[in-house]
């Protein structure tokens, strides 16, 4: 993630949605907080718009924020974390919730509630339908995929109003469909006896070819066009 976060097209893609969706209106001087922010990509983006605690509890990606030279970093494990009330603007939360070490993600989901501030925004990320498991789900500790009406379910309970619940990468989704049917989804290879993800960088030309396709997605999502399925769920909810 260090290495290519910066320009691998599924980074950069959903750092501009995220960006986007917290809006300009309400930037300045917001407490925000990425819950699981790996190696702190999205956290010198956010760092503009107001205070940014990281919350991380994997060593290894605590020491790659700090050689960014990123502040404010705590480790953190979100199931015995005890959250304060009022305490955040907003709360950023990509890909976590899925995350094998996250033992049930309504309650952490609760945790979120409890922390926003009246109003504050949570933004999520998920990957989505789960025929899409593949090995790069173990490499990624990927514990589940989430589906729109299952996961509008989960988000009702704890209390928050769902203000966006769309999913992502519509165009990517039946070549990705294909090609996990076909069986050709080997590019989670092995390596020195470990399953390796999908995230080395691709070719130039089809990075470029496929942050386009994340961008036209993302333009839907900020229309409110509902797409009907995609390879990931993105989220925004707030508190009441």
């Amino acid at each position: 993630m260090y290495d290519v976060e910066e320009t691998h097209w599924w980074f950069v893609g959903l750092r501009e949605l995220v960006l986007s969706s917290i809006g300009e209106s309400e930037s300045g001087d917001l407490q925000i907080l990425d819950a699981g922010c790996g190696t702190g990509g999205l956290m010198e983006r956010l760092r503009s718009l107001g205070t940014v605690t990281g919350f991380e509890f994997r060593e290894t990606a605590l020491n790659f924020c700090s050689k960014r030279g990123l502040a404010n970093i705590i480790k953190t494990d979100l199931n015995s974390w005890e959250p304060k009330n009022d305490s955040y603007d907003v709360i950023i939360c990509l890909d976590v919730l899925s995350d094998e070490g996250v033992r049930n993600d309504k309650a952490v989901l609760q945790k979120f509630e409890i922390a926003l501030k009246p109003g504050g925004k949570l933004i999520l990320n998920l990957p989505a339908f789960p025929i899409l498991q593949r090995k790069h789900d173990m490499a990624a500790t990927i514990r589940k995929r989430y589906k729109k009406k299952d996961f509008s379910q989960v988000a009702r309970n704890t209390g928050l109003k769902t203000e966006c619940i769309r999913y992502r990468l519509f165009h990517l989704f039946p070549i990705a469909l294909v090609i996990k049917l076909l069986g050709l989804f080997t590019s989670s290879k092995e390596k020195d006896g470990a399953t390796q993800t999908d995230m080395s960088p691709p070719s130039p030309w089809l990075n470029a070819c496929l942050l386009l396709a994340n961008r036209i997605d993302n333009s839907l999502i900020r229309a409110g066009v509902p797409l009907p399925y995609g390879m990931s769920l993105f989220a925004i909810l707030r508190k009441a």
